[in-house]
This record gives C-alpha cells, sequence and structure tokens, in this order.
C-alpha cells in the first residue's frame, strides 16, 4: 500500500515523467551566433502538459555576459502558435557568463501536436545574433528526422 501511495505521489508532483511521453533524440540541432554562444538540443520529450528541451548553452563572447530569454522565448509550431519558456526561478533570464556552459532542460508548458514535422525554437524573439547583451538565435528542429 505504502509503495502505490509513493508513486501516486510522484506522478503528481512530478507530471513531466510520465510513461506517456514522446521522446526525440535530435541530430544536428545546433546553432551559434555571432556574439559566441552556441545552443545545441540534444532531445526533445512532450509530455502529457508540458514539452521539455534537454540543451547545452555556451557563451564564449567577450561582453562578460548575455541574457538568452530577456526577450519572448518559445517554440514555434507550424501552425503558428508558440508554447512559451516557463521562467527559470533561480535565472530567470537565462544568463550566461563569458566562459560559462548550462546543461539542463527548458520547459515550454503545452505540448507538440502528433504528427508535427519540425518545430522553432526562438530565443530573444526580435534581437540579432551579434546583440552584445541579449542575442536572438531561431533554430528549427527537425522531429521527422528524429523518429
Amino acid at each position: 500500500m505504502r509503495a502505490l501511495i509513493a508513486a501516486a505521489f510522484f506522478a503528481a508532483a512530478f507530471p513531466l515523467v510520465a510513461q506517456a511521453d514522446t521522446v526525440f533524440e535530435i541530430k544536428g540541432g545546433q546553432v551559434s551566433v555571432p556574439e559566441g554562444v552556441l545552443l545545441r538540443v540534444k532531445k526533445v520529450t512532450v509530455g502529457t502538459d508540458a514539452t521539455v528541451l534537454n540543451v547545452t548553452l555556451s557563451y564564449d563572447g567577450d561582453s562578460g555576459s548575455v541574457q538568452m530569454t530577456d526577450d519572448p522565448t518559445f517554440l514555434e509550431l507550424p501552425d503558428g502558435q508558440r508554447l512559451m519558456l516557463r521562467a527559470i526561478a533561480d535565472n530567470p533570464n537565462l544568463a550566461i557568463a563569458e566562459g560559462e556552459t548550462l546543461e539542463g532542460d527548458l520547459v515550454f508548458p503545452g505540448v507538440i501536436p502528433e504528427g508535427t514535422d519540425s518545430v522553432k525554437l526562438v530565443m530573444n524573439e526580435g534581437r540579432k545574433g551579434d546583440d552584445i547583451a541579449a542575442p536572438g538565435l531561431t533554430l528549427t528542429l527537425d522531429l521527422k528526422a528524429a523518429q
């Protein structure tokens, strides 16, 4: 009985971890911009309530640090729908210091519909890649090739 209660609590407390998840191992999911930011998306997990991107984000520019979510950051679906990034509690602007690499998960509430071939990750919408404070970047993720 205790095991069932613990299992039910775990599922309720961590809804992103579920057997219904669809996982896409991304190949070629990498982009760099002139300011020295490199983003690599390794995996996309579509859960029941959210989509999670497992990423590595590095900064090797010379402006001290950059903020990667200073402006809107989202996954754009083919129909134009946007899944907005959930802010990270201890780093809401996703600041990265010069020479630093961050690894982890970016959570986007909402799901990618089944059968979607690709989605676009947009960080710092409207900014250019050479912006020294908050460089913008866009990366199309090929989900069809990852199946």
